[in-house]
């Protein structure tokens, strides 16, 4: 009886010791993963900022020929895409 006993703990250490094993391991793996989609989140972030283009901001103190200089700019390139559509 005391060798089935002792074979009992051997066994019940063993798939203890397995069972460890196998839950650190599929930590590490969780978070091996973690870790590779925070790093393509933020490199898909710094992308999107990067490439992202910035609105214009109007200039507050443009004299009226500049003014004028830029909505016929502006005219000649709406004009220019509505040829290219055609």
């Amino acid at each position: 009886m005391k060798t089935a006993k002792l074979l009992f703990y051997a066994v019940v250490l063993f798939l203890a010791a397995f069972g460890g094993f196998m839950l650190f391991g599929a930590i590490i793996s969780i978070a091996q993963y973690a870790i590779w989609l925070g790093a393509i989140l933020l490199v898909g972030y710094v992308a999107v900022k990067l490439l992202k283009k910035k609105p214009e901001r109007p200039q507050l103190n443009t004299s009226p020929e500049d003014r004028e200089l830029q909505d016929a700019l502006r005219r000649i390139e709406e004009i220019k895409r509505a040829q290219l559509t055609k």
